[in-house]
């Protein structure tokens, strides 16, 4: 469930940027947003994947 939180916020993050290019026009700060949005992204992929190791690993103990 929390990975799916981090997309809802770089989701959220995306149309925080198109909002303020809206009001303001794009530039600087819509950019840096959308730059958070992606490494907020990047780390949602990775933190994904860790906890598909975990759960992999967790389940192989179990087993045992």
């Amino acid at each position: 469930m929390r990975n799916l939180k981090l997309v809802d916020a770089v989701i959220q993050l995306h149309d925080i940027a198109r909002l303020v290019e809206e009001e303001i026009g794009p530039g600087e700060l819509s950019q840096r947003i959308r730059y958070d949005a992606d490494q907020l992204h990047q780390y949602s992929i990775q933190d994904d994947r860790a906890n598909t190791v975990a759960q992999s690993i967790i389940q192989d103990v179990r087993a045992k």
